[in-house]
Formats: C-alpha cells, structure tokens, sequence
C-alpha cells in the first residue's frame, strides 16, 4: 500500500490497481526504462532498448555465468533501494503528523572541488530543519558551527575557529573515500534538551583507535613513485584498520599510510617504500597553504577514480609544483582537480619497531619483543597493524635473501617480520622483509649459514651478487682473456694467462714449472671487485678475508668457501690493471 501511494493521482494510469496494459507499458517506459536507458554526463547508458526487450550493455551479460551474476547483484540492488525508500517514505509521514524533526539523516556526496559536504537535496521536510550558523556538538563532547543553507552544508568548524574543517571531520569519519560516488555515508543529527548532536552512521564509520594505536589505510596506495589509481585498492574502497607504532598519537586527525615505492627516498630525510607515514588531515587548506611541506595529495577526477600522490609541495618560478625528494623523477604540474588531503607529520620505519637482525625471541615471547600486546602465532599473522611470518617449514628460503611466502597476499607497500625457527624452539629474528612484485618473492636481509642450511633450497652459501659488479668482471675478464700468454704479478704472485674460460671467467697456469691449469670464475672477479668498491667507500684492507666476509653468509666454515681462487682473483684485478 504504501508504494502504491505514489501511483495515486496518476492520470495516465487512471486505476493504478488496476491498470490498462498499454497505460501501464507507457508509464513504465517513462520511468525507470527511460532513466536507465539514458547516457549519463559521460556518455554511458547501461540498458539499451531492443524492441520491447530491456537489454543489458555489460559485456559479461551475455555470458551464463555473468547473467547469473548480474541477476543476483541487481535484484539485490533493487531489494536494498526499496527498503531504503520505504524508510524515507515512512519518516516523512511521521513529520507531517507531527509538524516537527528529532532526528534526520544527511548523505555525504563531493562538491566540484572533491571535497565532502552534507547534501539535503530537495527534502519535503527541509522548513523543519536547522538553517544558519547552528551550534551542534559531537561524540567528543566538542561544540562545533555548522552552516546549514537551502540544499547543503558545506561549512562547518569548531567554535572559535574561522577555517572551514567540514571536510576533515567527514574524512576522519569515513576515510579517503568519503562522499566517493558509489559510496553511501549518511550523518546523523539528533535534537535534545541541550541543542542538536551529529554522529556519523553506518558500518563504515572509522572508531577512535586504542591507546598506542593510529587509524591505518593498509589498503591505500599513498604513492612515493609511479602514479597508482584506487582501482588497484584491494576491497571496496578504502577500508580503515589500526596500526601499533611508537607514541601512537589520540588525536583523532593523525593516520597512517604505507609509503610505496622510491620516488621519496632521497633528500636528508628519505621515505623509503614499505615506511608507514604519519599524516594530518589538511584542514581545509589550498595547495598553495602547505608550500614546503610533504603532503598527500589527491589528483584525478574526483567524482570518479582517485589517485594519491605523496610529495612535497614547492613553489618554482611563481608556480606550485608537486616534487618528488628522488630527483630521478620529474616534478608534477598541479591541475584544478589536485587537492591536499594531508600533511605529513612523522616516519616511522619498521625496523625501527623491531629488535636487532639475529635477535633470538623465546617462543611465547614474540609480543614484548615488539612492543606488541597480542601475541603472533605461525604460520603468519597479522597483529596491531603489522605482518610476521614464522619460518618453519624446509624450502621457504629459495635464496638466502629471498622468501617464497603467498598465505598472506600483499597490501600495498607491506613489509613483514620474518622470523625462522631454532632447534631449541625459539626464533631468530631474519629482518624486514618487503614484498617484490616482479620476482613473485619478499626479499630480506641475508640470513646466517645455519638458517640458510635449514630453511634454504640449495646448498651454495654465497650471497647474492649485483650485476653492477658481474658486469664490470665481464669486461675485465675479457681483457685478460685476450692477452693469451700473458704473465701477470701482484701480491709477491704470478700467473700466466691461458685465455678466456668457456663460461666467462679467465684460465690461468704457473709456467713451466709452476701450478697446473685452473679457472678464475666471474663471479670470483666480481665478488673482489664489489670488495673494492666497498673498500673505497668505508676504507679497511683488501684481503681474501675482507672478501669472504662480503662474499658468504655469516657463520659460513672457510671450508665452503673459495679462498684459493679468491687470492688469485685479487692477483688478476690488481696484476691486470
């Protein structure tokens, strides 16, 4: 009866109960079909007409399985608008019985700007709401003035203070996402004897943290290198969680976010991809008020997919451009849509949380450890805001920096704790490891010789060699292996060259009368060579030890290693310079 209300007066339908066919299929056209059918601002219509068919432009609609789907998705839609509408509709019968309000809901949508307002829209009971400057107070016992005009309320701040903070409070109500077409957040305001309340509603309102504890984004991509859109969020939308970090601060307005990627890491103080980052919400400001300061920003369309850029915001020639502390990477030309969500207040780097690389943990002592209250259980967990995964199953490390772990996924930017399991029963602390798309692998520091001997695959001890250093060794070994017959000296030894070695390396003899046939390997002339380039930046001797201790994992018995043709590899480096 109640949606049957709406058809009275109908003249087209003459009896809405009981309606003629060819009245009711004319009306029908009218409204939805004719709504559903036309292209919105961006050209897009989701139905078409086909003859007396209501068709679908989805291209999975005409797969089974899609159908299926689309079926179910719509029905369930068409379900929950319903039961919305006949909620609005019951409450506007209540006001006009009553001729008063004692509570009313308003959506949160975006302004032109991307900002989130409250939007009225054109409610029959609007003459019984506030209108003007209207002192309201929130769960926090705050008073604050919301400015209530015709169809919206988009000015509001606390009492005493002239900068419009509307949009910061719904923000840290609902998050990035507030007012995101798509989304459905609603404020509640409530009369009582002291004057009206506000309080967000709805499973998507964002809680104050506990004590310690900071509103954490673990799914928003705050990008510090490549351009990333919110179509690559994991989840719908951009869901709130809580993260443990050191001096967690109660003000509500401070949140976290994941660093990722490299174009921030440079200047005095880098941020380093997987570096959780301590933001404030702008308050309102304009680009141009936060000059100087690292902010995130929000680019793009705001009505529909949104980027966030992390950056610092400078003035160059009169111009305010977006600068990354990577000077590698090029500045960013603000446009109209560009907005400051928040600045930049701390950095906090996980291995900052965590106890020195090859700490032992007791079993049952993984919290304290970390200054955590929950403690972490394997196989993996995530506890507070922070990833552990527990080693303790042969062939987990597939090289001594590498780790093969897929249970978990992977949130934007994460790192993990990584720690592997002793004879005794505790835990060796293995280090950050951060999460590296390309290889399918989280890379962390090395691990020590007897870790790697349990854990790893493989029986090789060495650690892994950058190319920069096989690349160098590629070019000096074609050198020596050029100059056939060659003797070379250094280090009170010599060596004769025999040529190149099939697979690279140089072949080397004593003479006559000296040592037989061998193979110095590139990757022996590389690992000296890396030797060197450390030896000029920290200083210390060059020497088969100095070698070594770069070359092997920590713990590794000088008989897995190859010291022989490490002292030869110094010779032909040096000799054959």
């Amino acid at each position: 009866p109640e949606l049957l209300a709406d058809l009275e007066g109908v003249k087209a339908l003459a009896n809405p109960r009981e309606p003629h066919p060819e009245s009711w299929l004319k009306y029908w056209n009218g409204n939805p079909v004719k709504a559903w059918t036309t292209a919105d601002s961006r050209g897009r219509a989701w139905f078409a007409l086909e003859g007396d068919r209501l068709v679908p432009r989805l291209p999975f609609a005409t797969e089974p399985e899609g159908a299926e789907a689309l079926v179910a998705m719509t029905t369930e839609l068409v379900d929950w608008q319903i039961t919305r509408y006949r909620k609005r509709q019951r409450g506007r019968s209540e006001i006009e019985e009553s001729g008063s309000v004692s509570s009313f809901h308003v959506k949160v949508l975006r302004n032109a700007s991307g900002d989130p307002i409250l939007l009225f829209g054109n409610r029959r009971d609007r003459a019984l709401l506030p209108v003007g400057e209207t002192d309201v107070r929130l769960q926090d016992g705050s008073v604050w003035q919301f400015k209530f005009v015709k169809i919206a309320c988009n000015v509001a701040r606390p009492v005493g203070v002239q900068r419009n903070q509307l949009a910061d409070l719904l923000r840290r109500w609902f998050g990035p996402e507030a007012g995101k077409a798509g989304t459905d957040f609603h404020v509640e305001f409530r009369r009582s004897p002291d004057g009206w309340w506000a309080e967000p509603v709805g499973s998507n309102v964002i809680a104050l943290p506990l004590r310690g504890r900071v509103v954490a984004y673990p799914s928003l991509r705050a990008a510090a290198g490549v351009v990333l859109s919110t179509v690559d969020l994991q989840g719908e939308g951009v869901e709130a969680d809580e993260v443990r970090l050191p001096g967690g601060p109660s003000d509500p307005d401070v949140f976290a976010v994941r660093a990722t990627g490299d174009s921030m890491d440079g200047g005095s103080a880098p941020i380093r991809d997987g570096d959780w980052v301590l933001m404030r919400w702008a308050r309102g400001k304009g680009i141009g008020a936060v000059t100087g300061r690292v902010a995130l920003v929000g680019v793009g369309d705001p009505s529909d997919d949104r980027q966030f850029l992390l950056k610092r915001v400078v003035a160059r020639s009169g111009a305010i451009m977006l600068r990354s502390e990577n000077r590698e990477y090029g500045d960013i030309q603000p446009t109209s849509d560009t907005q400051v969500l928040a600045t930049m207040t701390g950095v906090v780097r996980p291995e900052e949380l965590a106890p020195a690389v090859g700490a032992v943990v007791p079993a049952g002592g993984v919290a304290p450890a970390f200054g955590l209250e929950e403690e972490p259980a394997a196989p993996w967990a995530r506890v507070e805001g922070h990833l552990f995964v527990f080693v303790d199953g042969p062939g987990a490390l597939v090289a001594p920096d590498r780790l093969r772990f897929d249970r978990a996924g992977h949130r934007p930017g994460e790192s993990a704790f990584v720690l592997t399991k002793r004879d005794d029963g505790a835990w060796r602390y293995a280090g950050v490891a951060r999460w590296g798309a390309a290889e399918g692998l989280w890379t962390l520091p090395d691990v020590d010789f007897d870790t790697w001997r349990v854990w790893g695959q493989g029986r090789t001890a060495s650690r892994r060699l950058d190319e920069v250093s096989l690349e160098r060794a590629r070019v000096q070994a074609a050198e020596l292996g050029a100059s056939d017959g060659r003797w070379v000296e250094a280090r009170g030894q010599s060596c004769r060259i025999c040529g190149p070695s099939p697979k690279g390396g140089v072949r080397i003899d004593g003479g006559p009368d000296g040592f037989a046939e061998r193979t110095v390997s590139l990757t022996d002339l590389a690992w000296v060579l890396r030797a060197r380039s450390d030896i000029e930046r920290l200083g210390g001797v060059l020497d088969e030890a100095r070698v070594n201790r770069l070359r092997y994992l920590d713990g590794t018995p000088k008989s897995s290693t190859r010291w022989i043709d490490t002292g030869w590899a110094l010779v032909l480096t040096e000799g054959g310079d």
